[in-house]
């Protein structure tokens, strides 16, 4: 029985990669080498072993990235609500009388003062 098989490759090449390690280079060329290895113990299975060798070659596209960053009204608006939320926290604890007296006072003391 003769057959063939395809086995195809697929990689992901970053622009921002080759912009930081390659700078100074016009394109690059990548060289993949390929073999395939096939283990087992019939003996009526064989495969051919030969490697195969394909080029790429990659010219990055020379953008500058930009940052844009956050505007200014996204981060005081964010600021404010936080502020906001803990102000309210602190309404609700203050409320439910977390910031009251640290004990009560003794008995004896209350007792004291009554007369």
């Amino acid at each position: 029985m003769d057959s063939n098989a395809v086995i195809g490759l697929r990689a992901y090449l970053w622009n921002s990669t080759f912009l930081e390690d390659y700078a100074k280079l016009n394109y690059i060329d990548i060289i993949v080498k390929a073999s395939l290895e096939f283990k087992t113990s019939a003996t009526n299975i064989q495969l051919k072993n030969e490697p195969a060798q394909v080029r790429v070659t990659v010219f990055p596209e020379r953008k500058v990235a930009q940052y844009g960053g956050m505007p200014w009204w996204v981060i005081l608006v964010a600021i404010l609500l936080g502020l906001l939320l803990l102000g309210l926290l602190v309404f609700l604890l203050w409320k439910c009388g977390f910031f009251g007296k640290s004990g009560k006072e003794p008995e004896k003391e209350r007792l004291t003062s009554d007369a």
